[in-house]
């Protein structure tokens, strides 16, 4: 009976291994199922009018496509949108908590023309006003205001990268609080 026990034990313990190993892939098939919805989603907002999509191809997978072909030449603004959206969706996954993550986006807007500067700042505010610290880098001066301007309502911190040049003509970055002006 003792014998018995013991086996009984190690094979409640594999059940409960392969149980737990069941409910992950589940879990990442329903996370793949949603993701091509959330991505189109965004996408509608990010390329409007273009016919970019994520297509379901396979419980786990999917691709983009154009007008139902799959889309192989995009442009530098559509891979950015692809991208941006599929970095967003990822966030939505597996039940994490925005206000658990400090969230860095680097030039979110760097090959969009300045038709798509409000689109992708209203994902940002919608999207990632929750997170427990969110770092936006940018060059572009209209997206750095509409960043700034929604920030300081919230009581924000701003910083700037300051290159410069030492005595031995080496480039070197300081991080400083944004001048006023």
């Amino acid at each position: 009976i003792t014998e018995l026990k013991k086996k009984t034990l190690k094979a409640g313990a594999c059940v409960g291994r392969i149980a737990a190993a069941i409910a992950k892939v589940q879990q990442e098939i329903k996370n793949a199922s949603i993701a091509p919805q959330k991505i189109n989603d965004r996408l509608k907002i990010l390329l409007a009018g273009d016919n970019v999509e994520a297509v379901k191809v396979s419980e786990t997978d999917f691709e983009f496509r154009r007008n139902g072909q799959r889309a192989t030449n995009m442009s530098e603004g559509e891979r950015t949108a692809v991208a941006f959206s599929y970095f967003l969706a990822k966030l939505d996954e597996g039940g994490v908590n925005l206000a658990d993550l400090i969230i860095v986006i680097d030039d979110p807007i760097c090959s969009f023309d300045s038709n798509h500067i409000f689109a992708v700042y209203s994902i940002v505010e919608r999207n990632l006003s929750a997170a427990k610290q969110l770092i936006v880098l940018t060059h572009n001066a209209d997206f750095f205001g509409l960043v700034k301007d929604w920030m300081k309502s919230r009581d924000k911190s701003f910083y700037m990268v300051n290159r410069l040049l030492d005595a031995g003509q080496e480039w070197y970055a300081n991080l400083i609080p944004l001048p006023r002006l």
